[in-house]
């Protein structure tokens, strides 16, 4: 994505973008059209005009994860989604769909998480 100069071509829909104003900061706004007041950059005064925008982008897991990945190549859902069995990759044996939960048929790919807890008996009671 780029930076376009011309404001006159920023959505007027209520769709998000990234505007660029003369101070040198960035934000997300969405056009308005408040009742009593001029229709203005939410987040910015009437007055305030920001010199560029760009269209703020969708979220990597938007994307259709079968399309996106025979697409792009980058599913960043793909290995969790074919762990669970959700998408077929080619090659692959077909899957046991009854597993028991918590049990792992296979290398986890999701990331793990582990809590180390630590217990005290006794912490400064003088007892």
């Amino acid at each position: 994505m780029s930076w376009n100069h011309d404001m006159s071509m920023a959505p007027r829909d209520g769709s998000h973008v990234i505007l660029a104003l003369s101070n040198k900061q960035v934000l997300r706004s969405y056009w308005c059209e408040p009742k009593g007041e001029p229709a203005h950059w939410c987040m910015l005064s009437h007055k305030n005009d920001p010199v560029a925008w760009m269209a703020w982008p969708e979220h990597p897991f938007t994307a259709d994860p079968a399309g996106a990945a025979d697409t792009a190549g980058d599913d960043l859902r793909a290995p969790v989604a074919a762990e669970q069995g959700q998408i077929a990759r080619e090659g692959d044996a077909p899957r046991e769909t009854g597993r028991v939960s918590g049990a792992a048929s296979g290398p986890s790919t999701a990331p793990i998480i582990l809590h180390h807890h630590i217990f005290l008996d006794d912490v400064g009671s003088g007892a």
